[in-house]
């Protein structure tokens, strides 16, 4: 009897955590654009199961990071790549809920801001229909009116060097941050130039 219980209930159980993994959903977070090989995007992506929680990717992380080439095919980047892609972006702070998370923008460290720090919120959040969003919010600093905005893209203005290939140190011209006023839902956009 308490074999038969006991095997019940681990098959239930089995079950239960297989029907919430399989009820996950992509969410896409915001993505990274840039003027070098511009038809190439590089999406930044989490997903979440049906109690509207991050749950890891099979790499065993909350976030994945996959290129959209020319704008339609999905390619997963190279592992030296991805290497270097995660110096650009850190994930940590994920609550004991697993409904929110930080995102640090490592590319702004060399850029000219105000930001007390450059982080992304990720959070998840039922809607009036009872789906699952998921909101990625940087607050601004004193030059941008102390806004919040919601992130939906990241463009970077690429240096080259005399090859017209991208240069390794001090990168960028310029970057822009891209979205929503989160308060108004105005399209925003806030610029931050080399030092």
């Amino acid at each position: 009897m308490i074999k038969t219980f006991l095997a019940v209930f681990t098959f239930i159980s089995f079950s239960f955590s297989f029907a919430a993994s399989g009820d996950a959903k992509e969410q896409k977070l915001f993505i990274f654009e840039k003027s070098y090989n511009p038809e190439n995007i590089l999406v930044i992506s989490a997903r979440t199961n049906d109690q509207c929680q991050f749950e890891k990717w099979e790499n065993n992380e909350f976030y994945k990071m996959y290129w959209l080439m020319d704008g339609e095919d999905y390619k997963d980047p190279h592992s030296l790549i991805k290497k270097e892609l995660r110096k650009r972006i850190s994930l940590y702070d994920m609550n004991e809920e697993k409904n929110r998370f930080k995102i640090k923008l490592n590319d702004l460290e060399g850029l000219d801001h105000d930001f007390e720090e450059a982080v992304v919120t990720v959070e998840t959040l039922f809607d009036r229909q009872g789906d699952c969003n998921v909101s990625a919010v940087i607050p601004l600093g004193g030059s941008a009116d102390y806004q919040k905005l919601e992130l939906k893209s990241v463009y970077s203005r690429v240096k080259t060097n005399w090859l017209g290939l991208p240069k390794t140190k001090d990168p960028f011209e310029y970057i822009d941050l891209k979205g929503l006023n989160y308060d108004s839902k105005d399209d925003l956009t806030i610029r931050y130039f080399e030092k």
